[in-house]
Formats: C-alpha cells, structure tokens, sequence
C-alpha cells in the first residue's frame, strides 16, 4: 500500500513538471526521464529563470495540479501568436538573461554595501538554493533508473552514471568553491558560485534570443555611459541614447552567439578581450571572475567554458570536466604587501559644483591643503583625483609654479585640463595676476586668470590659419625647452602595442632653484607633451620643482569623446555648435621613485592593458566618477582594475572623486 501510494506521489509530481514544460512553450519536458543534453540543458534553464511569474499564479497552479496537458493556457504556440506578443516573449526572455548575466557583479555590490551578517544570510540562501536545485535534479535521474526495464546491466550502469554527471557537477563546484574561499580567506562566495553560471548562460543561450539578450546585457551593465549627458545640457537625449547603446550590444550579440554550436561560442567568449563594441572594452566575460577563487585568466575562462561543453556530453568527455574546473582555480595562496609609500585623496565634490566659478577657490585650496598635510605627515607621494584642480593647469602661472614650489617636498600627483596651442601666452598676461603674491588662496584673480574653453578654441581655430610651416615651427620650438630635461632623465623607451611608452626617474632628480619671474611653465617639463592643438584630460607630476605631463591615451565613450567620432564628430559640431570631448594623448609615462617602478593611469586607462605593459609593478590611478554618480560604474570600474591587479601582479593606488578610494592588490579576495 505505501509502495503504491509513494509511485502515485512520484507520478503526480512528474505529470506536474512535465505539464508545467509544455505550458512554458517547451517540447523538452524528455528532460525528465532522459540524460540531459544541451538542448535539454536550455531548455531547463528557460523553465527555471524565464517563467517565474507561472509559479506565482495560483490559478495556473490549480489547473496543473489538476492534471491534463490539454489545460495549459491557451496561448502556449507561439504560432497562434502575434508578432508583438512573439517579440515580447522573446524581450522576457532577454531581460531574464540579462539581468543573470550579471550575477556576479550583482553579488559583488551586495557584498560592498550590505553590512557582513546581511551578506552572510544572502549567501547561505544562495547556497541553499543551488544544494536544493541540485537535489531536485539527482531525485529525478534516480526515479527515472529505477522506472527503465533495465536494472543491472552494465549499460544501464553507464547510462546512469552519464545521467548523474551534471547535478554531481554541480556539487563539485560548490564544493570547491567552499574549500577555496576557506583557503583564500574570500568573502565573495557569490561571486565565484555565479561567475560559472554567466559563462553557460552565455554558451547555452538559444540563438532566437541573442539579439534581446545582448540588447539587455548592454542595458543592465552600461547604462551609465550616458549620464555625463547630464552635465552638457543634454539630459533628454539619455533615455534615446541608452536604447541606442542596448541596440548596439544586441546587434553585436546577434553576431556572437549567432551559430548554436559551442566552439563557435566559446571562441567568440574568447574574442571579448580583443572585440570591443564602442571601442568600450568593459564587456569581457574573465572580468566577473576578479574577486572570485577562479584565476584571472583567459585560460582560466576557457577552462570553465569547456567544463561546462564536455558535462553535457554523453561521453567520456565528462570526466575531463572536474579536471579542467581545478585547472581553473587560483592556487596562489601568498599575501603580499604594497612597498610605495604614498597619501591616497579622496574628494567629495559633484560634477556640476566642481566648475562652478565661485566653488574654484575654495577647491585650491583644499587641494593645496591636503598637500600641505601630506607633507607634514612625512608622505614622499600624495595623488590627487582626475582633474582634481577644475581648470586649464598649463595656463595658470601662479598655481603652477606653487605646485613646483611645493614639490621640492614631495612628489604631486595631480589631474586637470591642459590646452595644446599655437600661443596662449596671451592668457597668461601678468597684469591680470598677482604673480608675486605668496597667499595664492586669497588673491588670485580667477575670474581674470581662468582660461575659458569659448576663448581658447578662437584661438585655436584662428590657429588653422598659420601655414604648416608656422606650425612646425612652434613644434620644433616646444621640443627646443624640453628636450636636454628629456634626455637628462629618460631611462627607456618602449612600445606598448598601440601606445608609445616612455621611462623616467625622478629619483636623480637635481632641485630646481628658479624662481618665478625669470621661469616659464615650459621649462620645467621634463617631458614633450602631446603637441596636437586641443584639449587633454592629463595628469601633472611635480617633482622637485619639475613637471612631467601624461595626457590621457584612452577616452570614455559619450564622456568625454563620441563613439565613431570620425562621423559623429563633425555631425555633433554642425548640430550644436561646440565640439565634444577631448584630444587623445600618445604616451603612456612611467617613471622611478622610491626605487620602484611606477606608471601613470587616467581613470578610463586603469581598465586598459595600457600602463600595466609597461611592467610598472605600482599604477597611480586617477579617477572623477562624479561624472556617472550615482550608477554601478565605480563597483564595475573596481571589478576590471582587481581583474588587471591579479592578472599583472600590481598595486593600484585608486584617487577618486565621489566615490571610495582604494588600494587595490594582486590578493585573491578583499583588498
């Protein structure tokens, strides 16, 4: 009797699953009774993660449990279907998928905001709720062997095991997982438990989803991009352009995932690193994998992603997959320790206060107090944030040589603007400023020294007007005044793919004793700047009363360049009258101090291979994340730079606006 009444349950729950397959508009309910493949593998992810809103209607509920497949809802085939509710099934669809691409990266927000015993509880749900799926599976392959005709044959034995390969799979990953966090010290259980499922959801996704899936991916990751609209008075177009940014992730989705065969999509997973949609490099797969027990590799990437084919295999394959999710995991269990002793400023400023004429002033002097600390506290470095000093540095005499003043006591670290011209000497007319005056705080006159951008560009467009030869010219005597200082400290000079990489010391510094009236700002570079006419986002170094000039190399799409900007340029110029952005730099600096190598990364850089080819062990990264605040963009832009801290073995000294400062390290886990 109980015998009867337990195949009775048995029957009744696999009525229900089967039914509740086929009324999720899938003919893959075999899944059940059969060993998993891969179409049975998406099939089975759609079930769990794309119809959740079936679970909560009690009246669909009611009418399964009633049994029949014939009272599934009435619009279960998608032929009797019109094309909106087709393309609203298949944005579902999309949404769905999107927004668990991003687990990992969602966890690793929840782990930075949430107090420790929150996060704590949220994990032990989390692995709970993937033991429970795991359960689930391996009852259904048991029930499915025990209802075969065949019980002990050798065949069956096999087939069975081959059926349990994939929940069995699936507790190996826990499990290692769980061993290694322990090892590591990790508190980013979520992280490693959910980098495996983005990688699968990637392979497995049905092809008829992939442009919805990439325009959601595009969506749930990189909306921020637009925000920096607000700050050019063009916040309506945000809404218009952030659909435009999904559109084209969806149509580089549609070309990635468009064969269903899994080579093919694990090459294309692979092509992220080299393939970059806006010339924005931020969606790669390895990235999510920074703070997890997994190694930041691309041959850890490939490793998980063939674990995943060879344990839908029905073959032999399947044993290979273990050994490839160990090969996967990071084994180096040493801490190590930042040796460059330096004073990290965090600023708290919004954009729009930043340049505001009368917040000016009193944003130099903070600036120059937190150096003036700096060096009370005996710091031989301090960094300060991306255009921490909210004006044209090279055309501001008086603060410039007060920068140099102060570093014959320590190294400066600083970002701001630089303009590249013909002549802005006439900008810097002394009559306007109170060069001789010590108390720069009180006295300067910024209204009259700051150089505006409507003026400059004037001068820059009368500069088109001088002969090619006149311009060579005023090259040829920039280089004239920087070139004995370049030759005097350059050590090296390397090419880093596309970039041009240059070496300095500043350790063999000699003090410079000049004195303001007799000096000009030109003379103290120790380097040539980049000497086309426009605008840079650089950063200054001053260092014993020299200056060296790293222009930015790597421009934020809508920020502060146009993605296409060869096209969109000239169109954005014609419609609103101004230009967009600034000019690209074409070195990358590093330079010697404290006897360790160091290189220099202007926020969007710090997501690049850029400074780090350059074996600089040290990166002093500057950031103003007030551009995009508030948004996930400084939780992502910390994921990528721990991705490119374990991948390169550096320490990233983080200066940020708005958001967190840091240090970032090589560690596995929290810095």
């Amino acid at each position: 009797m109980t015998q009867n009444s337990q195949q009775h349950i048995n029957n009744k729950i696999y009525n229900f699953l089967k039914t509740f397959f086929i009324t999720c508009k899938t003919k893959h309910f075999l899944v059940l009774r059969h060993a998993t493949t891969y179409s049975h593998t998406t099939s089975l992810l759609q079930v769990l993660f794309c119809y959740p809103f079936y679970i909560f209607s009690p009246l669909l509920l009611s009418r399964i449990m009633q049994g029949g497949v014939t009272q599934a809802i009435p619009t279960q085939t998608l032929k009797k279907q019109t094309r909106f509710k087709k393309i609203l099934h298949k944005a579902m669809v999309g949404i769905c998928f999107g927004f668990l691409f991003w687990l990992p990266f969602w966890c690793f927000i929840l782990e930075s905001i949430l107090p420790p015993i929150l996060y704590g509880i949220f994990c032990v749900f989390l692995v709970a709720f993937m033991l429970y799926i795991c359960a689930i599976l391996i009852r259904l392959k048991v029930e499915s062997h025990n209802n075969t005709l065949c019980k002990k044959t050798i065949y069956c034995v096999k087939r069975y095991i081959v059926d349990m390969a994939l929940p069995l799979f699936l507790v190996f990953i826990l499990f290692c997982v769980g061993i290694f966090s322990l090892l590591h010290k990790n508190t980013y259980i979520g992280v490693s438990l959910c980098y495996p499922l983005s990688i699968a959801i990637f392979l497995f996704m049905p092809r008829m989803y992939r442009f919805w899936f990439g325009f959601f991916v595009g969506i749930f990751g990189f909306y921020w991009m637009t925000l920096s609209f607000r700050f050019e008075g063009l916040s309506l177009l945000i809404p218009f352009i952030v659909i435009c940014v999904g559109i084209i992730y969806g149509l580089f989705f549609w070309i990635l995932l468009y064969f269903q065969n899994l080579v093919w999509r694990i090459i294309t997973m692979a092509s992220l690193f080299i393939l970059h949609p806006l010339d924005f490099n931020w969606l790669n797969i390895a990235y999510l994998s920074s703070y997890s027990v997994f190694e930041a590799s691309l041959l850890s990437l490939l490793c998980v992603a063939f674990a995943c084919y060879f344990i839908i295999t029905k073959s032999a394959l399947q044993l290979l997959a273990p050994l490839l999710l160990l090969m996967s995991l990071d084994y180096d269990m040493t801490r190590q320790d930042p040796k460059l002793q330096a004073k990290i400023i965090e600023t708290q400023y919004t954009q729009d206060m930043r340049w505001e004429e009368e917040n000016r002033e009193s944003i130099i002097a903070n600036n120059l107090e937190a150096i003036q600390q700096a060096i009370d506290e005996g710091y031989p470095l301090v960094i300060l944030p991306e255009t921490s000093f909210p004006l044209i540095l090279n055309t501001q005499t008086e603060l410039y040589h007060k920068l140099l003043d102060l570093s014959k006591h320590i190294t400066i670290v600083t970002g701001a603007m630089r303009v590249q011209s013909m002549d802005f000497s006439k900008f810097l007319d002394s009559s306007h400023c109170d060069t001789n005056n010590t108390d720069l705080t009180q006295n300067l006159d910024f209204n009259a020294c700051h150089v505006e951008r409507s003026e400059i560009s004037k001068s820059l467009e009368s500069s088109k007007d001088f002969s090619a030869t006149a311009q060579n010219d005023n090259k040829q005597n920039l280089d004239s005044k920087t070139n004995s200082k370049t030759t005097y400290n350059k050590i090296d000079s390397i090419n880093t793919h596309k970039k041009h990489s240059s070496l300095f010391t500043l350790d063999t510094l000699q003090q410079r004793e000049k004195t303001l009236d007799s000096d000009s700002i030109e003379s103290s570079y120790i380097n040539t700047p980049t000497k086309d006419f426009g605008y840079y986002n650089s950063v200054y170094i001053f260092s014993k009363g020299h200056s060296l000039i790293a222009d930015k190399n790597a421009l934020v799409p809508f920020g502060e360049t146009l993605p296409f900007n060869a096209i969109l340029s000239p169109l954005f110029e014609e419609i609103f009258g101004d230009s967009f952005g600034f000019n690209k730099g074409d070195e990358i600096i590093s330079f010697i101090t404290q006897g360790l190598h160091v290189a220099i990364a202007n926020c969007y850089e710090g997501t690049m291979e850029l400074p780090y080819n350059t074996g600089a062990k040290y990166i002093l990264m500057l950031s103003n994340n007030a551009w995009f605040y508030p948004s996930t963009q400084h939780f992502m832009q910390q994921m990528i730079v721990k991705y490119y801290a374990r991948s390169f073995q550096a320490f990233i000294y983080h200066s940020t606006n708005h958001t967190p400062k840091a240090i970032i390290t090589p560690n596995n886990g929290r810095d």
